[in-house]
């Protein structure tokens, strides 16, 4: 798929942004949540539509890249090379900017084995540590580094979870079979027993795994079905998001969530708006860049003095893009070279 001819790229930088939106009213301790939620009754935050349309673009996407990989190594190695190296670099610039921002002592911070930690830890994706010594401990969110992260082991799991679809990426009739039984059975589980799920919390919680594990199986079931063949996209993408807006009116549509809001998400997708579709182009693909560094500049500003919510939204989306471009072009990029 040309990436410069939808608009999932453009898509991705606006969820990356709208986490921005959310986190500032949690990190700066306001409890009234952003406006996006206050519109819908509580049904849904910029932050959760963000992180769940993160999920369901991937599952359109990587299932993709799955059919195209030449083996199961190459498959983990390109998802490998899309995370790790972003990551490292902003795990290692945070220990380093840690050590000017600490309110422990540089002897203490040096020698806490937190701080060597972190690092590796935070890389494993399963080991995830939110700490250093004496940082951002006076912020009212207080003590948390980059809580952006807690998310990416599920999207791990969500990239390993395919690989027993790799044996049938050569038989697309018993692939798309699959995918639409394993989304049937995300639908079940939520109708029927997603409070006995959410119970579930070993190394990963239940309720996530079912909530971002049915945004990318949807995505995935998507991909599969065709919706990238289906005639007027664009009209599709307007009944779906007449669909949302009844349901949030009635306050109904946690139930069908991963149903409905995925067609939504993967219609725009597919369609190719001028100048929108061409962003990444122009300025590089900036979401994940947008995403692993917002929560520590946030709580940088915070830390300098920012208490106003909306200014703190402004600056952080300025300042944040400016770091995930270095990201894209310097690091990212250059190691996607090697897929």
């Amino acid at each position: 798929m040309n990436r410069h001819s939808n608009n999932f790229d453009f898509l991705r930088l606006v969820f990356a942004l709208f986490v921005i939106i959310t986190h500032s009213y949690a990190l700066l301790g306001i409890e009234t949540s952003d406006v996006l939620s206050r519109l819908t009754k509580g049904q849904l935050t910029f932050s959760h539509l963000g992180v769940c349309g993160f999920f369901t673009i991937s599952g359109y996407l990587i299932i993709k890249s799955l059919q195209r990989s030449t083996s199961i190594g190459n498959y983990l190695k390109k998802r490998v090379l899309r995370l790790s190296p972003g990551l490292a670099v902003v795990l290692l610039l945070t220990v380093i900017y840690g050590a000017f921002v600490t309110e422990e002592s540089l002897k203490t911070y040096f020698t806490h084995y937190k701080t060597y930690l972190y690092v590796p830890a935070n890389l494993s994706l399963y080991r995830l540590q939110d700490f250093l010594p004496g940082v951002f401990t006076s912020n009212p969110f207080s003590g948390a580094i980059n809580g952006s992260l807690w998310t990416l082991p599920y999207e791990f799991s969500c990239y390993l979870a395919l690989i027993p679809l790799y044996f049938l990426s050569n038989h697309v009739k018993w692939l798309k079979y699959l995918t639409f039984i394993v989304m049937a059975i995300f639908i079940l589980a939520k109708l029927c027993c997603a409070s006995a799920i959410a119970r579930f919390d070993f190394v990963l919680a239940g309720h996530y795994i079912l909530e971002f594990g049915g945004y990318f199986a949807m995505g995935s079931t998507l991909a599969m079905l065709g919706i990238k063949d289906a005639k007027r996209k664009g009209i599709l993408a307007i009944i779906s998001l007449i669909i949302t807006v009844i349901l949030l009116y009635f306050q109904v549509l946690d139930p069908v969530s991963f149903i409905i809001l995925p067609i939504l998400i993967i219609s725009v997708g597919l369609l190719n708006t001028p100048y929108i579709s061409s962003i990444s182009k122009s300025l590089g693909d900036l979401s994940y860049g947008i995403y692993i560094y917002a929560f520590p500049v946030q709580q940088s500003l915070i830390y300098f003095g920012v208490r106003d919510v909306i200014q703190l939204i402004i600056l952080a989306s300025l300042i944040t893009p400016v770091f995930a471009y270095f990201s894209w072009h310097v690091i990212e990029k250059r190691f996607l070279r090697f897929k």
